[in-house]
């Protein structure tokens, strides 16, 4: 009996998947499929989290000062971050499509992508995965383009730095 991988569909702008495209060539990624967009998952992850989190805190206060009580629970803040971040990266979308279909993209969760598995299962409430995980894509090509080197080749640098430059 095999045990089946969880599968994850999800539909982004054309815009935006060819920019990942156009990212993929430019940092000259080998990567089949769809493993270049779960490593970007991956390692943006963290940073895009923070943001979410000091702009929800920036909202709670900002509410919080305005009405001199606690208006709203944490879970409110951050679907209100979520909204904001979605719109302002939307925002900065060079080339915004005309095109209304979407891409539709899979992938599936291998059983040693426990870091996946937990990012989506972070995925904010009143959100499809599929929204998460394109303003996740989309907020990274937001990125100037050595950030985004930085975070393609993160756990290369990690390894790096621990243990020095390679020899070929």
């Amino acid at each position: 009996m095999t045990i089946s991988k969880p599968e994850v569909t999800f539909y982004l702008d054309p815009v935006v998947h060819e920019q990942l495209k156009d990212d993929k060539e430019y940092f000259k990624i080998n990567e089949l499929g769809t493993s270049y967009i779960k490593r970007i998952i991956v390692n943006y992850f963290p940073i895009y989290q923070k943001q979410m989190y000091d702009l929800s805190k920036l909202i709670d206060k900002s509410f919080t000062k305005q009405m001199d009580q606690e208006l709203l629970n944490t879970e409110a803040c951050e679907n209100i971050a979520f909204d904001v971040i979605k719109y302002l990266d939307e925002r900065n979308l060079e080339t915004p499509s005309k095109k209304k279909k979407k891409d539709k993209i899979h992938f599936r969760i291998n059983r040693y992508e426990y870091d996946l598995e937990q990012i989506l299962s972070l995925c904010p409430s009143g959100t499809t995965k599929s929204e998460f995980i394109a303003y996740i894509l989309l907020s990274y090509l937001n990125l100037p383009v050595e950030q985004r080197e930085e975070i393609i080749f993160k756990k290369e640098k990690e390894r790096e730095r621990k243990y020095g430059s390679r020899i070929d």
